[in-house]
C-alpha cells in the first residue's frame, strides 16, 4: 500500500547587517519549532522534523482536516 504524507512548515528568516542568515522553522500541525543558522541548515532541519514523525501512525490530518495518509 502506498501512503502519502504531507507536512506544512513556516520558515521565518532574518538577515543581519553582515549578511548572516538565521531563523526558526515551525511545523504547522504541531507547533514544534527549531532554530537554524545559515541557509544550508534549512533542509536538514526540515528533514529531521519530518523523520521524527515517520514512525507515527496516520492521523486525522493537520488541524483536523482530511487524513494525512492515503491508501
Amino acid at each position: 500500500m502506498n501512503r502519502i504524507r504531507r507536512a506544512s512548515f513556516v520558515v521565518r528568516v532574518v538577515w543581519d547587517r553582515r549578511g548572516t542568515v538565521r531563523g526558526v522553522i515551525e511545523r504547522v500541525a504541531t507547533g514544534a519549532k527549531e532554530v537554524f543558522q545559515g541557509v544550508e541548515a534549512i533542509g536538514p532541519v526540515i528533514a529531521r522534523m519530518v523523520e521524527r514523525e515517520t514512525a507515527a501512525p496516520c492521523s486525522g490530518g493537520e488541524r483536523g482536516g482530511s487524513p494525512s495518509c492515503d491508501g
